[in-house]
């Protein structure tokens, strides 16, 4: 057995300190369908921020 089959996808993902997370995800949270999520990423209407701290606060993201 593989590592990747115990593995549960929750939709969100790290790679490389990048965190990428699945459009249908964030679309259920804002009560939208996937279409119109992505209509809105597309318009500036949605958009996303991340921060990575430093000294201290290294590792972690707001």
């Amino acid at each position: 057995m593989t590592d990747t089959a115990n593995k549960i996808d929750t939709g969100i993902r790290w790679t490389e300190g990048i965190v990428e997370v699945d459009a249908t995800l964030v679309a259920r949270g804002l009560n939208l369908r996937v279409e119109q999520f992505m209509a809105e990423m597309r318009r500036g209407i949605v958009y996303s921020t991340n921060e990575r701290g430093i000294g201290e606060d290294e590792d972690r993201f707001a």
